[in-house]
């Protein structure tokens, strides 16, 4: 399933056994309390950034998501994670 309800990201959601995964999320932000840092607590929803619009260009991500009419996807089992952290330019709040 792909968002494109802003012209600016195109996401897909994951689903399929996310049990490990919201252990991961439940373990890191316990971390992060543990540290005293403050954040938002929301439910997780896991999700694959595909495309993000050039700057100054939102049709970008929209003709990404257009690229991928008629896409059927297929399973996949996934061997590692990355998680990475991301910031507005030019916004000076913490990491998402």
């Amino acid at each position: 399933m792909a968002d494109t309800s802003t012209s600016e990201v195109l996401w897909s959601g994951i689903d399929g056994d996310l049990d490990q995964l919201h252990e991961s999320t439940e373990a890191v932000r316990a971390r992060v309390r543990g540290r005293g840092l403050a954040f938002t607590e929301r439910p997780p929803r896991p999700h694959l950034t595909p495309a993000r619009a050039r700057r100054y260009d939102n049709a970008s991500a929209t003709a990404a998501a257009a690229c991928l009419d008629g896409f059927t996807r297929s399973p996949w089992r996934t061997e590692s994670l990355h998680l990475v952290g991301s910031t507005v330019r030019g916004h000076p709040g913490p990491r998402r």
